[in-house]
């Protein structure tokens, strides 16, 4: 489930710039941190228009 939700967040992160995968990664236990910061890496180039949205992800 963590892979999944940091796919979903990945297009969204990216975006943002800077570190901010890397400083999400650091507030994870180690092993989920490590995960989500690969699945970021991974999918940063994911479209945005593609990512679901805001409100869908909250909802």
């Amino acid at each position: 489930m963590v892979a999944i939700g940091a796919r979903a967040l990945a297009p969204h992160v990216a975006a943002c710039g800077g570190d901010l995968p890397w400083q999400i990664a650091q507030r994870l236990p180690v092993s989920p941190g490590r995960r989500v910061l690969d699945e970021l890496r991974a999918w940063a180039g994911a479209p945005l228009d593609e990512a679901p949205s805001w409100p869908e992800l909250a909802g």
